[in-house]
């Protein structure tokens, strides 16, 4: 099963657009912080991350041109510097959001995404591939 992975994410980023964002993202549950009269705000780490983000897409994608309308597959293959248990579930909102007003207008475009993990102790990072449909 692993090397059917293997094979279709190789066959996927050789059609794919990449973006790398160096680091590991924060979790979804240690973005938002509460107030004390009631509400959340998004944590200055997750406002960072999320600018990084939507700066190496903008470094990327159709330089000048506004986001795309059309829907996409998203592939993210996390590399995180430990072999710490982690569900990639909750990596992927800033991530998308990030990418939101550069790439697509809005992340309900995405029709299919999929992730993977490894370990990199040297490079941490997110490497973001996508293709518009």
């Amino acid at each position: 099963m692993i090397l059917f992975v293997d094979k279709f994410i190789e066959d996927f980023k050789s059609k794919a657009i990449k973006i790398d964002v160096i680091g590991t993202p924060p979790s979804t549950q240690h973005i938002y912080g509460r107030r004390k009269g009631g509400g959340s705000y998004l944590k200055k780490e997750a406002i960072s991350y999320r600018r990084d983000v939507m700066y190496e897409a903008k470094q990327v994608h159709k330089l000048g041109n506004p986001p795309s309308v059309n829907n996409f597959v998203v592939g993210i293959l996390y590399y995180f510097p430990d072999k710490k248990i982690r569900d990639v579930d909750n990596y992927r909102k800033l991530i998308f959001d990030g990418m939101s007003g550069v790439v697509w207008e809005d992340d309900k475009q995405i029709e299919l995404d999929f992730s993977r993990k490894y370990i990199d102790r040297d490079n941490p990072r997110v490497e973001i591939y996508y293709i518009e449909c």
